[in-house]
């Protein structure tokens, strides 16, 4: 099946990468599956990506640089990386930022900002992990 993956930077995209690429250089998918936590697959060379969404109830109400984010929930991979040297990026079709930061091999925090607080609501994260399993 073809799948393309955009490679981006602060500045706009950068890339792509196809699955084919993947093939060509000996990194043929050889395991993927899905869980309550997100889906993953796993390549011959040791990368293994993973991607999911979730939706929380959050509040954004903590002081934080002159505006306020919210209390940073864990997520559970749906598999755990080899170690923290992975990169986790997310977004929400909310407009609030949002950022993601490395907690563990098998967690991430979500950040949700804004420049006025804001009550609890149900918000919605999709995010997506680079990193290795072996």
């Amino acid at each position: 099946f073809p799948v393309t993956i955009a490679v981006c930077s602060m500045t706009g995209p950068v890339g792509s990468v196809a699955y084919s690429d993947f093939v060509e250089a000996g990194a043929g998918i050889i395991e993927s599956g899905q869980s309550t936590n997100g889906t993953w697959i796993k390549f011959g060379d040791g990368t293994l990506i993973q991607w999911g969404s979730y939706t929380a109830s959050i509040a954004i109400s903590v002081a934080f640089f002159g505006g306020f984010r919210s209390s940073p929930p864990g997520n559970d991979f749906p598999i755990p990386f080899v170690d923290t040297e992975y990169s986790v990026m997310g977004s929400s079709p909310d407009s609030f930022s949002t950022f993601c930061e490395r907690f563990s091999a098998s967690q991430f925090f979500t950040v949700w900002a804004s420049i006025t607080t804001q009550a609890a609501a149900f918000r919605t994260m999709r995010w997506v992990a680079f990193g290795r399993w072996k």
